[in-house]
């Protein structure tokens, strides 16, 4: 009998939920936090003492945004090889374009042998592919080629460097058959220079790819570099540094994963910054390529029994066990096998499914990849789509009579999920430690939250300590007093493409920043994706410039300073989504775009999270005033000018605003509807399902009231504490509610939209004023920025809103009063005369229409009702609200005040 390997981790044992059976996967957000906190210590540590770690790149200083000239630019990633002439184009706008424009593009994929093959076969394939771009450029009469071609490099390899045109391979477990110490540089050239002259009798075998018989110009190789350094570089040149903002960070989340970020040379090993202080003595700063996946910065993963065995497994059979544990888990190369491997676990070992009986894709090793997960899996279909989905792509053995279904569908999408949310969670913990190694914001003790992390050297510089070290990184000139905004530029197929990935690593790296406490000049770090959404390395032939020639930004002097624009919004994670939501619309739809800034502030709402709603609006003043509770605070700094725009849930948003203050606009309104999130250990689809005496948790007075009034038999209890939070209380083991009720837009916005059983029809549970809903607060002093978001303003929802408002107004009604309503428009497609009126149209073409309200006022028991409804012809916003007041008018007709005393 074989004995038990002690280093392997016993898997768990079987079991039949499948929630139980993936709680290994999931790390509590007190564990992440220490996971940033203890990584932010291994990367200080490897920076200052390791020798084959941390390697900082030849470069001191980020492209200004004004750089011009035309570049050859070859980027050689994991999968495919991309090649194109790039044109940077500085300030100007050409054709169209803005900043940088990309021609005669090609992208070929990297073959498997050529992974495994010697490596001058692939360099060979590269210089041929490099030759057949600039021949194809040689075909156009209009392009005027140069002797000698300026040419930038970007890898996905971990190199070493001690000048920008040259790079030395490092060991890789990137799938390449590629020696240590090897020249990249000389590869590169080798591969290409045979096509600068005639072939001759010399010359040997044709190979692989046909070789091209030009006389090409050669090739001046100015800059090589990682891939991570080169997405850095490229969101730096689309997003110059201006005022409050800066780019600390490039990160790459694709087949594999890597950071780049700013590293004080100080902070370095002597010996790995040698070549830089020789060359220049007055550096302060040099880019650092990580590597951060290596098994060296990686220990706490471990000491925080984050590893599962299934990622023991996987690491245990891949080419090189052990060598890079925290790609193992987060890469795309390797998610998909990861998923297969827990599912083939769950389906044979819990649901003893025979081996024989299942998918081949599901036994066999690296049959499943994250492509598909990303295609089929992760999308929000239904399991019926799902399961039909799989037959198709993993069908089981013809001789199997197992079958996939809905249950098992949603099985695979389970696990999936969870591999991906840890996968998310993971990257953020990551950026965070790296943030705070290099004193970019400031982690507190995990040990003692009121400490700060002065325990560890790398605690945050001040602002003002920051703009004067990263002088050359970023402009100090018009520094702002406000909040600013760490930039970490992102690239990479999984993080760009992967279904909710980048907003769910957003969402981490927001908990772990709040978990930290208030960050020196009220900083925030948002990922970006650079605005031509250019592939990683494209822009590497920035980096070709004189390091000591790097320049300030210079604002255009025709327009004057540029004003960094700024939104105020809560501190809660679905606030903070929403108005990046707003910024990400704003800069699609404005050309060019202004530089956007969050500050976020706290509420009364906010800090007391246990105590419930309507105790809370008694406090504040009761009625509409309430509301306060969400945005009191916020609407200080709008007034004192502190931020330019509010952007508000518009149910939390107060029916009376302040003086010169004025809804400016209500983009299109997401699903209005509550939604019901069932316990996942209960199999129940519908809240009409449970058995008398299961507890419904909720924070809102009108959910209670409907509950009470449409499910008697139930026990409704207060849940209140942001959705994570409450979600949280649903899923604790001792869990008391059975089911609890959210508001589906902000499932949806969060990326929850899988927690959903089902939605609540309005026609039996109407929604909250305003639910669903967003709105932009403005001062009436500054048009500008009333202009600015009128352009994401939808007519219809605005309208909908705004009778929903004064319908609340009149009635005196605040967040908790038990008032439900449900709205809808059908627009006028023509008017009376057979001609539409242009001067009624917003700027998404809508005109008037039938606007119809019907709102519930309720008893809080539930014990009884009143229902008003009316529908008008609308055409502006005064029509909107004059609907509402005369619903209003018509509940109170009815003896709505009896049913509100406490709210009147």
């Amino acid at each position: 009998m074989p004995r038990p390997n002690p280093s392997i981790p016993a898997k768990p044992r079987p079991c039949s939920d499948l929630k139980e059976f993936v709680r290994p996967l999931y790390a509590e957000l007190d564990t992440l936090y220490k996971l940033s906190y203890r990584l932010s210590l291994s990367y200080q540590k490897l920076a200052s003492t390791s020798l084959e770690e941390f390697f900082p790149t030849a470069i001191t200083c980020l492209p200004t945004g004004h750089e011009t000239g035309r570049y050859l630019a070859v980027y050689v990633g994991l999968s495919y090889l991309r090649i194109a002439f790039i044109d940077l184009l500085g300030d100007q706008q050409v054709e169209g374009h803005s900043r940088v424009r990309r021609t005669l593009e090609k992208a070929w994929p990297i073959e498997e042998h050529l992974r495994r093959d010697h490596a001058m076969d692939l360099f060979t394939w590269i210089g041929d592919c490099i030759a057949e771009v600039v021949a194809d450029s040689l075909a156009n009469p209009s392009e005027k080629m140069p002797t000698e071609l300026t040419t930038g490099i970007s890898l996905c390899f971990p190199v070493k460097q001690k000048s920008l045109d040259e790079a030395i391979l490092m060991p890789t477990g990137k799938g390449f058959a590629l020696n240590s110490d090897l020249n990249l540089r000389q590869a590169l050239l080798s591969g290409y220079e045979r096509h600068t002259r005639r072939l001759d009798e010399n010359d040997g075998p044709m190979p692989a790819k046909k070789r091209k018989l030009y006389c090409l110009p050669s090739l001046k190789i100015a800059v090589m570099t990682n891939d991570t350094v080169a997405t850095l570089a490229s969101l730096a040149y689309f997003m110059p540094s201006l005022p409050n903002t800066r780019v600390v960070m490039g990160l790459i989340v694709g087949a594999g994963c890597n950071a780049t970020v700013p590293f004080r040379i100080t902070d370095l090993h002597d010996s790995k910054t040698r070549h830089i202080r020789a060359r220049e003595p007055d550096a302060i700063e040099t880019l650092v390529s990580t590597e951060w996946t290596l098994s060296s910065a990686t220990a706490p993963l471990h000491e925080l029994g984050i590893t599962t065995p299934w990622d023991t497994e996987l690491d245990m059979h891949s080419q090189r066990p052990g060598f890079q544990p925290f790609e193992y888990m987060v890469g795309g190369r390797y998610i998909g096998e990861l998923v297969r491997i827990i599912c083939y676990d769950w389906f044979h070992r819990s649901l003893g499914i025979a081996r024989s009986a299942l998918p081949l894709k599901l036994v066999k090793e690296y049959s499943l990849t994250t492509d598909f997960l990303s295609l089929f899996v992760a999308p929000n279909y239904s399991n019926e789509r799902l399961a039909s989905d799989l037959s198709k792509h993993l069908p089981p053995p013809p001789t199997s009579s197992w079958s996939w279904t809905p249950e098992l569908a949603g099985d695979v999408r389970a696990i999936a999920a969870a591999v991906q949310d840890r996968a998310a969670s993971l990257v953020a913990s990551a950026v965070v430690g790296l943030l705070a190694c290099t004193r970019e914001i400031q982690l507190r003790s995990p040990d003692s939250l009121s400490a700060k992390i002065d325990q560890n050297p790398h605690s945050a510089l001040k602002v003002t300590e920051q703009c004067e070290l990263h002088g050359r990184f970023s402009s100090k000139s018009g520094w702002k007093n406000g909040p600013e905004e760490l930039a970490v530029a992102v690239s990479g197929g999984v993080i760009q493409h992967y279904p909710h990935y980048k907003e769910t690593v957003q969402r981490y790296i927001d908990r772990l920043i709040l978990c930290a406490g208030p960050q020196e000049g009220g900083k925030s770090v948002f990922l970006r994706e650079n605005a031509a959404n250019s592939s990683a390395g494209l822009l590497s032939p920035t980096m070709s410039l004189d390091v000591n020639g790097c320049s300030e930004p210079q604002h255009n002097s025709s327009s004057g300073e540029e004003e960094v624009v700024i939104f105020g919004c809560r501190k809660s994670e679905l606030a903070l989504v929403q108005t990046r939501w707003v910024i990400s619309k704003l800069g699609q739809t404005l050309d060019p775009s202004p530089t956007f800034q969050i500050a976020t502030g706290s509420a009364v709402g906010d800090a007391d999270k246990q105590t419930p709603f309507a105790v809370l609006s008694k406090l504040t003043g009761g009625s509409d005033i309430g509301k306060s509770l969400w945005t009191n605070d916020l609407e200080l700094d709008l007034v004192a000018g502190k931020v330019h725009c509010l952007v508000h849930c518009l149910k939390d948003m107060p029916t009376t605003l302040p003086p010169h203050c004025l809804l400016a606009a209500v983009p299109d309104r997401e699903d209005c509807s509550d939604a019901v999130c069932m316990r996942s250990d209960l199999k129940f689809t519908s809240i009409d399902q449970l058995p008398p005496g299961s507890v419904v948790g909720t924070s809102s007075s009108r959910r209670k009231a409907l509950v009470r009034r449409n499910w008697p038999h139930l026990e409704v209890v207060e849940c209140r504490g942001n959705v994570d939070t409450r979600l949280a209380k649903l899923d604790a083991p001792s869990s008391r509610f059975s089911c609890i009720l959210l508001a589906t837009a902000g499932l949806l916005r969060l990326g929850l939209g899988h927690r959903i059983t089902h939605r609540l029809d309005a026609s039996i549970f109407p929604y909250a004023v305003g639910q669903g809903a967003l709105g932009f607060e403005v001062r009436t002093d500054r048009p500008d920025i009333l202009e600015l978001v009128r352009h994401v303003d939808h007519k219809p929802s605005r309208w909908r809103g705004m009778a929903e408002r004064a319908m609340l107004r009149s009635l005196q009604g605040g967040c908790s009063s038990p008032i439900g309503v449900q709205s809808s428009l059908e627009p006028l497609e023509k008017e009376e005369n057979g001609l539409t009126d242009d001067s009624h149209r917003g700027r998404d073409g809508s005109s008037g229409g039938n606007l119809s309200l019907r709102a519930m006022v309720l008893h809080i028991e539930g014990t009884s009702e009143i229902v008003a409804e009316d529908v008008a012809t609308v055409r502006c916003d005064e029509e909107a609200e004059q609907l509402g007041v005369s619903v209003a008018n018509m509940l109170l007709a009815e003896g709505a005040r009896s049913l509100m005393p406490k709210q009147l």
